[in-house]
């Protein structure tokens, strides 16, 4: 019984593409009253049609070269869709330069406000800036606020 049902869905699956490919390969043209030029699969009832055949065959000594179909007008560019991995990526790099952000503006107004600063250089010892190390640091730390900082 399963062998007959398979044969049977074959045959009508062959029937199908044999309708099919000589449907599309047969197309009707036609002008209507306002002038447009019309293509379709079926004649319009009551009009003068030209039959066109679509198959890709031409018949012997036809040196007209086939019609060409039209080339549709190319999409707009869709941005390319970003994956789950780099809009992830995208989220750690910008919690990153906020963090930075934070963290420069926080040493800017350490350095632009208050008294004397000490700091512990590379052998431990510790030790006041000079007015000279202030200004120093507090043109790098405004670097850092105009680097990271782009709001």
């Amino acid at each position: 019984m399963e062998r007959r049902t398979l044969r049977a869905l074959g045959q009508g699956l062959l029937f199908g593409v044999i309708i099919a490919s000589s449907v599309a390969q047969a197309g009707f043209k036609w002008v209507d009253e306002k002038g447009i030029t019309h293509f379709s699969q079926f004649p319009p009832p009551g009009r003068d049609v030209q039959v066109i055949n679509t198959g890709s065959a031409r018949p012997a000594g036809d040196e007209t070269p086939p019609p060409q179909p039209a080339t549709p007008a190319p999409a707009p560019k869709a941005a390319p869709e970003k994956s789950a991995e780099q809009a992830a990526q995208e989220q750690k790099l910008e919690a990153m330069r906020q963090e930075n952000c934070r963290r420069a503006r926080s040493n800017l107004n350490t350095l632009t406000t208050g008294g004397r600063l000490r700091y512990t250089d590379a052998q431990g010892v510790v030790r006041f800036l000079t007015d000279e190390e202030r200004k120093q640091r507090t043109e790098e730390a405004q670097g850092q606020v105009d680097e990271f900082c782009k709001e």
